[in-house]
């Protein structure tokens, strides 16, 4: 029963992503599904070992922009490239939560893969990206009580934020179209839902697979939240592709059996 809702709810979710249906998207909503119940068939200690093979590779693209800056980005590699900038970021977090390093450390650390990944999205053109991946950082930083390291966070996302803004690169645009009011709220109800299922599960037993199934959905809301009111110019409502990127690894671990 739990994996039936976990999976209708996901699946209304990447519909109404799409909404406007033709044979791609019809492709990639399967696509979406077939990884969710992939990865929910996968077994959790082989998902999370995939820590340092998600950062290796978020470095890897960095060191390819800094040889080659005028790479083109095909667009299914940036979505790619997106996709990596969080998950590398959220794994190390995860990590946090497992094991206390020294402030010195996860300072440095943090700082280094979020700038690498600051980097990598301004070479392909998304960099307000950061500024949705910054902000759930600082409050999940702060629900496990590594407050020494928020100014740090916090301080990169505003200076980031005045950087982008002197460059005149847009911030705020027009804000995302639905197409009419029964897109609205499924798009904003099913990740909501999702959402609260994380955290009751993220209350009840924080697990590396529950801690990592609240942080993606805390982003994914706070993303559709600051995209819809703010009018951010870039976000996950405007690439569908990366929503699945972003939610279908999630689906498949809240679909696993345990608390929650």
């Amino acid at each position: 029963m739990k994996q039936t809702l976990i999976l209708i709810l996901t699946t209304a979710f990447f519909y109404s992503m799409f909404w406007n249906i033709n044979i791609i998207n019809v492709l990639f909503i399967l696509l979406g599904i077939g990884l969710s119940l992939a990865l929910y068939r996968i077994p959790t200690n082989v998902l999370l070992s995939l820590k340092y093979p998600l950062i290796i590779a978020q470095f890897v693209v960095t060191t390819i922009f800094l040889i080659y800056p005028h790479l083109e980005c095909k667009e299914y590699f940036c979505e790619f490239i997106v996709f990596i900038s969080f998950y590398s970021i959220l794994f190390y977090l995860v990590s946090l939560k497992e094991k206390e390093k020294s402030l010195y450390k996860e300072v440095l650390a943090i700082s280094i893969l979020f700038f690498s990944a600051f980097f990598n999205l301004l070479m392909v053109n998304k960099p307000v990206i950061i500024l949705s991946i910054g902000i759930p950082i600082v409050l999940f930083l702060f629900i496990i009580g590594h407050n020494k390291v928020i100014p740090f966070i916090a301080s990169y996302v505003l200076i980031i934020a005045i950087a982008l803004i002197m460059k005149n690169i847009p911030i705020v645009g027009k804000g995302f179209n639905f197409n009419n009011d029964i897109q609205r709220y499924i798009l904003i109800l099913t990740p909501l839902l999702l959402f609260v299922w994380s955290f009751v599960g993220f209350v009840k037993d924080t697990d590396a697979p529950k801690v990592i199934s609240f942080m993606v959905f805390l982003y994914i809301m706070l993303d559709i939240f600051i995209t819809v009111s703010v009018r951010f110019s870039s976000g996950i409502l405007y690439q569908p592709l990366m929503a699945i990127l972003m939610v279908s690894p999630v689906a498949g671990i809240m679909m696993k059996k345990g608390k929650g």
